[in-house]
């Protein structure tokens, strides 16, 4: 059976339990039942307008219900989907047309307008008869978070969709295996969150997503007894300042998942103690698909380790030039798997590089330890050269991030008058910021040529919309 398949299948067996958490909405409850309905009334709609088997669809759709019961009424009708946040994103892609909820804007693909009077109807067309596709055929384009460079498609079929989420019941822990209400923060953009929402629908759990406040998602916690949660770095920091402040707790939660970005030791620490103890670190990539994991105790993380290599992964370390192993060292990562993507969807000139007969080169820094270990050092892209030894702009911030009164931190090179590179750091302050504690924390613990030239203190980094810090809006911030 398909995913949608089996999430149709829970709406019969099982109409009244829940199956999203969404916000936006005065009711962010939606029961299988009422799933079912929204998957039919779309389903009814698409199909009389056309809608092809087999076909790439755009969704740019800014509300998640909608979003959600549209893309699993594109795949009952046997159709292909991706999440598309701008024009630009996706040149060269065949998607045969977009549907789009708001102004119809700069499209190059045939435009069909969608609102929320969509969901309604009287369910005329037959879920019992899903048009299920070859297992070679593609089912979803996830496109690359786009934080150091313009995204990417990496096309999944539904194989790799299948197996990419089959992980999900021996990668992180047995209590996530078995929980039944996950809570996940990575957004709809994101191929975390389109496997997680398949893979927790289709054993008729609940999937929630975040409130539009922090306080409405500590609310959710709260109410729904969440049991895991998925989330990058950034968001934990925030919840952890929240539940500190406010004084709440997590006691239904058995398990965090930390992705999509470096955690920091601080910051693993203070969740550790304050929101779950279970805390898994996990890295991996939409073109390659998981590749490590492991929980932060057994993690050192300040060595940049990240997990233990996932069973059926394949990884090595390589010349980032020749491409040749290297037995010691840091290298690029070389990942071979048969959950990895075979290439990108569309024309990119990038995609050579990345794409190698069967291998996937993250273009991560790494190193891999005997045992299996895996540390990752930052990208290849943003190595500093600044007169002594090489880092990674990665590797600078996880210094900054440790100093006293630090919630949050990032980096970059910013030129100065006389076109010198210079480092510029940005903090984030918790409620026990001192500029004075930072900068001896600094001269004590840093290597001098990591000093930060330029220390500015934000409320926030901007990110893009999986979690990560948008390095692209960085220098908006001088």
């Amino acid at each position: 059976m398909s995913f949608v398949e089996r999430i149709i299948w829970q709406g019969m067996q099982r109409p009244a339990a829940p199956a999203l958490s969404v916000s936006g909405r005065a009711q962010d409850i939606v029961t299988y039942g009422e799933l079912n309905r929204y998957i039919g009334n779309l389903a009814q709609r698409l199909h009389a307008l056309g809608v092809v088997p087999g076909a790439l669809y755009g969704l740019h759709i800014n509300d998640e219900l909608l979003h959600i019961a549209t893309a699993l009424a594109l795949e009952h009708l046997g159709a292909a989907t991706a999440i598309v946040a701008k024009p630009e994103h996706v040149a060269g892609w065949p998607i045969a047309g977009m549907f789009v909820l708001g102004p119809r804007g700069e499209w190059t693909f045939p435009v069909q307008t969608i609102d929320a009077d969509w969901l309604e109807g009287d369910r005329t067309y037959p879920l019992e008869r899903t048009r299920r596709g070859a297992p070679d055929d593609l089912c979803y384009v996830i496109c690359t978070s786009g934080s150091t460079g313009k995204p990417k498609g990496v096309p999944l079929n539904y194989r790799l969709s299948a197996m990419r989420a089959e992980q999900f019941d021996y990668r992180f822990s047995p209590e996530f295996a078995r929980s039944g209400r996950l809570f996940c923060s990575m957004g709809l953009l994101s191929g975390w969150s389109y496997g997680l929402l398949n893979y927790t629908l289709a054993r008729g759990g609940l999937f929630c997503l975040p409130g539009t406040s922090l306080d409405q998602t500590m609310f959710k916690f709260a109410t729904y007894k969440l049991q895991s949660m998925v989330a990058p770095p950034l968001y934990l920091a925030e919840l952890w300042q929240l539940s500190r402040r406010e004084r709440r707790d997590f006691q239904s939660l058995q398990v965090i998942v930390s992705g999509g970005g470096m955690l920091r030791r601080a910051l693993a620490e203070n969740v550790r103690n304050t929101i779950c103890n279970r805390l898994i670190n996990y890295y991996g990539s939409s073109e390659a698909g998981g590749v490590a994991a492991g929980p932060v105790e057994q993690l050192d993380l300040e060595r940049g380790e990240v997990g233990f290599i996932i069973p059926g992964v394949n990884a090595d370390i390589v010349d980032p030039s020749s491409r040749t192993p290297l037995s010691e060292g840091v290298g690029t990562l070389r990942i071979r798997s048969e959950r990895a993507a075979r290439g990108y969807i569309g024309l990119d000139e990038d995609g050579e590089r990345v794409f190698e007969g069967d291998a996937v080169y993250s273009g991560d820094q790494a190193t891999l330890s005997p045992d299996g270990v895996l540390s990752i050092f930052g990208r290849n892209s943003n190595v500093v050269n600044l007169g002594g030894p090489k880092a990674t702009l990665e590797t600078i911030e996880t210094h900054y991030a440790e100093a006293p009164g630090v919630a949050e931190a990032a980096s970059l090179l910013a030129a100065d008058q006389l076109g010198i590179d210079r480092l510029v750091a940005f903090v984030v302050p918790s409620d026990r910021w001192s500029e004075r504690d930072f900068w001896n924390y600094c001269h004590s613990k840093v290597a001098p040529e990591y000093w930060p030239k330029q220390l500015i203190v934000v409320p926030s980094l901007p990110r893009v919309a999986t979690g990560k810090v948008d390095r692209q809006k960085l220098p908006t911030l001088l």
